[in-house]
């Protein structure tokens, strides 16, 4: 139980920066001023630095929620005893 309640507390709180992660990703565009020092902006790339790890937490999240499913599953699973 504690372990599903972390595990969604986990995910709400990933949710959220990754809401605030992509705002500004792709907002910066509209603020940012161009600059003889600074090379300019490619938004290509950094739309790949900001989707690709929100994809990758996705799997990681899903596999952390059925590894916490087969958790529970053999925490189920009637054990034999063996007397000797």
């Amino acid at each position: 139980m504690i372990a599903t309640t972390i595990f969604w507390v986990a995910v709400v709180l990933c949710v959220i920066a990754h809401r605030y992660i992509l705002r500004s990703a792709f907002a910066a565009g509209a603020v940012v001023q161009h600059s003889h020092t600074l090379p300019p902006i490619r938004r290509a790339a950094e739309v790949v630095w900001v989707v690709v790890p929100a994809i990758a937490l996705v799997f990681v999240l899903v596999a952390t929620w059925r590894a916490i499913g087969l958790r529970h599953a053999a925490e189920r699973i009637p054990v034999a005893e063996v007397t000797v």
